[in-house]
């Protein structure tokens, strides 16, 4: 596995992208991990087309047809870094094999770090957060803030190995039940 080390451009570049269930955390993590790293950072919520948008608005679950053309536009942001010798960080869902086939045809080596949530806990929400208010039920928090999180995050992936993510590494996290705000 690649090291992650800091600001690698060029024919070093690397593409990393920081995947998981809603609510486990990846935008958080990502965009710490980019900060750390040196790297260009992006949500991938933020590529979704205003179709899937209204759709999620109305609670109404996406489509594999859905969201193709918001796969292909993460895969060209993910290229065209690439292809300019950018490292980047990408916060996105990825689940489906097929899903990280596509990002994987941008890039050689597109590195996936998947965030897991426990199989014990259905739903994670984050106290404050405008996410809270789109996850049901809103019945779990973590007792991490967020930059703690993301900072503790990038602390055990740089760690691991020596900068080479491998293994199962877990946040000390304190799960909270109440309704989060």
């Amino acid at each position: 596995m690649r090291e992650l080390r800091a600001g690698l451009t060029g024919s070093n570049a690397q593409q990393l992208v920081v995947m998981g269930v809603s609510g486990a955390g990846k935008t958080t993590i990502a965009a710490h991990l980019a900060a750390h790293l040196e790297y260009a950072f992006a949500d991938g919520d933020d590529f979704q087309p205003k179709t899937n948008v209204a759709k999620l608005a109305r609670a109404e679950p996406l489509t594999d047809a859905d969201r193709e053309p918001w796969l292909a536009a993460l895969a060209e942001w993910i290229g065209n870094h690439h292809r300019l010798g950018r490292s980047t960080v990408l916060a996105c869902s990825a689940l489906k094999r097929h899903y990280r086939d596509t990002l994987r045809t941008a890039a050689p080596n597109v590195l996936f770090i998947h965030l897991a949530v426990p199989g014990d806990v259905a739903v994670i929400s984050f106290d404050g957060s405008d996410m809270a208010t789109w996850l049901r039920p809103r019945v779990t928090s973590l007792g991490l803030p967020f930059r703690a999180m993301g900072s503790l995050a990038v602390e055990i992936l740089m760690s691991s190995g020596r900068g080479r993510p491998s293994g199962v590494s877990r946040l000390p996290l304190t799960l909270q039940r109440g309704e989060s705000v």
